[in-house]
């Protein structure tokens, strides 16, 4: 594998690395292409995670710390991936493989070579343990494909096929509304914000489709790897600070963040492969 390089492509610094003939590209956040998201379809959440949301009433808010509060700030976000569509149809069947746990469909869609990283290495089906129905890979897929897709017109494989689009998802990744890559973006409606990191502690506020502070001061108390990487599954809880200065969590299913798991797809040879699959900066 050829080492990664970084070149610069409309202002944007991109890592480029040559996995098994295969070039793939990666943005790095700090100077990631912002994309100006249009659909017709408005798409703010995907129904499975609003019927998944914890709708309460403002009865059942308990009251709790509070510091500096700052302007309320909702977004919308776009789903471009129209039924019907090649793209759609291979994303539908991604989901199907992903609650099958299909291992073999997720190998026939990874590179021979693996799936680059940002250390220069890459990772292949077996690192990723996709046999291993239990393995933290599932719900990172099966969470970064949940709110919706783009297309991502700043990042290309050389392999590509000629005609072929780049989808990235989650759209949070491409969201026009990031401005400093540490956006917490809430995505649902009516999703409860506890006091404490379980869905039985009270809860002190409720938000919906909204973009919220990280509470850095649980970071620098400390949290454990186990901790951070719940975050990237169904199964986490994230430190926030609200727009009311409230202190509290909301559970991972419902917070994105930019530098968080993301895929991109692209068709090479005719078919839709996952050219990349990682998170961080």
């Amino acid at each position: 594998m050829k080492p990664f390089q970084f070149f610069l492509i409309a202002g944007a610094i991109a890592v480029s690395a040559t996995v098994s003939g295969t070039s793939i590209v990666s943005w790095s956040s700090a100077s990631k292409p912002q994309l100006s998201v249009a659909s017709s379809s408005h798409i703010p959440t995907q129904p499975s995670l609003q019927a998944q949301a914890e709708a309460v009433s403002n009865s059942s808010v308990t009251v709790a710390s509070r510091v500096g509060s700052y302007p309320r700030q909702t977004f919308e976000l776009v789903d471009e991936a129209q039924p019907g569509s090649d793209f759609y149809r291979f994303r539908e069947r991604l989901k199907q493989a992903i609650r099958d746990r299909d291992s073999v469909f997720i190998r026939s869609i990874i590179p021979a070579g693996g799936l680059p990283t940002f250390a220069a290495t890459t990772l292949t089906a077996n690192d990723l343990n996709v046999d291993n129905p239990d393995a933290p890979f599932w719900q990172q897929i099966e969470r970064a494909i949940a709110p919706g897709c783009v297309v991502y017109a700043l990042a290309r494989s050389l392999e590509a096929d000629a005609d072929s689009q780049t989808w990235v998802c989650p759209n949070v990744f491409a969201s026009t509304y990031i401005e400093t890559g540490a956006e917490i973006f809430i995505v649902g409606e009516n999703v409860n914000v506890r006091q404490a990191a379980s869905s039985s502690s009270p809860v002190i506020d409720v938000l919906s489709n909204e973009i919220v502070r990280h509470d850095s001061e649980v970071w620098q108390r400390g949290i454990s790897d186990q901790e951070r990487a719940s975050l990237e599954t169904f199964e986490g809880w994230r430190p926030i600070i609200t727009p009311n200065g409230l202190r509290g969590y909301v559970s991972s299913r419902y917070s994105y963040t930019p530098s968080g798991y993301r895929a991109l797809f692209e068709k090479i040879g005719g078919e839709w492969q996952m050219t990349v699959f990682l998170e961080g900066d």
